[in-house]
């Protein structure tokens, strides 16, 4: 292990030298490590040698120093966020509660850095505190709902209502000659049963032309909104990206309506003889019992979906990503928390913390610890982008926000100024997916990252740390008490070294702010968001 470290961390070549500002209650230790830190980046080799073979003694006996490594974690020197994850791997148990500090770096700029944190959570995670177990039909523990419909209960205690052993078994498909498509694979796959028999997924599946890369094509699972149905023209977007792709109806439907390469002029939403149900508005069958509701189902066919690619042997079991539009957003924020087999999940418009709607005090907190997405979002450990307008017209910003800062893994906004509530516009015009698809399976550049911005006690100042390139930034900010959606004011951003940093100071009168940034390099003009920061009053 030292000597590929040595090997790898020989060949970096950055000549910036940066003292960090000390941690509050660090050991005497802590200042040899920093000047190890600076001797990294240095030009002479056997000065970066010395530091090499001082952090290359890092064991457990460096427990008390996991909050300065896990500090380093988004130092701006790639050099020291690699060596500070190879540290907190080495330490082991002691540095198990930087686990979650850790996994945010797989979603580095630095393909070192993804590599070393994937060593070090091979060490660490062992030592990870089990998660509280939750068995199905047991008492969620929420907050008693006021019956105001506006009200948002935040994160229940979750209760799992999908047998998941079940749903990860690779699904019986039927063959059908039923909506044919040019250039795809039409069949049904069994979701979960319904009313004492499994239910029958509609759905289109495609490859990429030629011979499979060598373990296997990248895969998309692509989950429609409402209205919508299996979109043919979804699955060739992927193809033409290099992604196998499987898009299904989670309505009970057959296509129909001749959009997004639906062919034969059918009428819409007509459902087939083995159909499970549909989406009676916002959770409108609350009442029904779990297994006979629309959302129980959307999410078990997600989740067969991933099991259906993952028993394809052109399939790469280890590539397989999840994206949603719309409601499709809202259940594969849900999915995030469930699967974890996805390695990556982009919801587009909809998230979780849905509002109570036409619910009784006693639904609604059953609903937030079985249905929505907010209950499972501390689950999901993998990198999500989160795609939205700031001229969204069905779910608050506000919330989709907040469903981003919820999940436990990393999380990247994608706001555009202005963009289109609909499918089609959520995978045609937003290139920034694409590129965080292939950035996590396919060997692309990563895309930038915002930290969560922070106020300077000293100036005043907004600050937020970032990783890879970025072209521009603006401190978006609301004095609004209930801003939900619409343009933000701002503030001029400059970019530092690894650092966005406001002009101005925000008003006093603040009530929420995020940094809206542009990538530069291959990302230039890519969207990116920190996540939105409540201000309380």
């Amino acid at each position: 292990m030292r000597a590929v470290l040595a090997a790898t961390l020989v060949c970096f070549a950055s000549t910036l030298v940066y003292c960090a500002e000390p941690i509050e209650g660090e050991t005497p230790r802590a200042e040899a490590i920093r000047a190890n830190f600076a001797k990294l980046v240095s030009e002479d080799k056997t000065v970066k040698k010395e530091a090499l073979l001082y952090f290359g003694k890092v064991d457990t006996t460096f427990a008390a120093e996991v909050p300065l490594f896990t500090a380093s974690l988004t130092d701006e020197r790639t050099e020291v966020r690699a060596i500070s994850a190879y540290a907190l791997g080495k330490i082991g148990k002691a540095a198990a509660g930087s686990i979650p500090e850790v996994e945010k770096r797989l979603a580095d700029s630095s393909a070192t850095v993804q590599k070393y944190a994937r060593r070090a959570l091979e060490r660490l995670n062992p030592f990870k505190p089990a998660p509280e177990k939750v068995i199905p039909g047991e008492a969620a523990e929420n907050r008693r709902s006021s019956g105001n419909k506006d009200e948002v209960v935040e994160t229940a205690k979750r209760i799992v209502v999908w047998d998941t052993r079940k749903l990860f078994k690779p699904p019986r498909v039927h063959a059908t000659e039923e909506r044919p498509a040019k250039g795809m694979r039409s069949f049904f796959y069994e979701g979960a049963d319904y009313k004492g028999k499994p239910t029958w997924v509609f759905t289109y599946y495609a490859t990429p032309g030629g011979k499979p890369p060598r373990g296997g094509w990248p895969a998309m699972v692509c989950a429609h909104g409402g209205g919508g149905t299996a979109f043919p023209a979804w699955v060739a977007h992927w193809n033409k990206k290099g992604y196998a792709a499987i898009s299904m109806d989670l309505e009970g439907h057959l296509p129909g309506g001749g959009h997004f390469g639906v062919e034969g002029g059918h009428p819409a939403n007509q459902p087939h003889k083995n159909a499970g149900p549909s989406r009676d508005g916002w959770f409108g069958d609350i009442g029904l019992p779990d297994k006979e509701q629309w959302f129980y189902h959307a999410v078990a066919d997600v989740i067969r979906a991933n099991s259906l690619l993952r028993s394809d042997p052109q399939i790469n079991k280890e590539k397989i990503g999840l994206t949603g539009i719309s409601w499709g957003g809202t259940i594969v924020s849900a999915v995030a928390g469930i699967d974890s087999r996805f390695a990556f999940v982009i919801p587009v418009y909809g998230g979780g913390y849905i509002h109570q709607h036409k619910m009784t005090a006693k639904q609604f907190r059953e609903y937030n610890a079985k249905w929505d997405p907010a209950a499972h979002l501390p689950y999901a450990k993998m990198p999500m982008l989160w795609v939205n307008g700031f001229n969204e017209p069905v779910f608050p910003l506000d919330l989709f926000c907040k469903s981003a800062g919820t999940a436990a893994g990393p999380s990247i906004l994608c706001i555009r100024p202005f963009l289109v509530h609909g499918h089609g516009f959520g995978w045609e015009e937003v290139w920034e997916i694409d590129g965080f698809a292939n950035g996590v399976v396919n060997g692309g550049k990563p895309i930038p990252t915002l930290g969560k911005p922070r106020v300077n006690p000293r100036d005043g100042l907004v600050r937020a740390r970032f990783t890879g390139e970025l072209k521009s930034a603006v401190l978006g900010y609301t004095t609004a008490a209930k801003w939900k959606n619409g343009a933000l004011r701002t503030v001029p951003c400059t970019i530092g070294k690894g650092e966005v940093i406001a002009s101005k100071p925000l008003p006093r009168e603040t009530r929420a702010f995020m940094i809206n940034a542009r990538g530069g390099g291959v990302w230039t003009d890519g969207c990116v968001g920190s996540v939105l920061v409540p201000v309380r009053h």
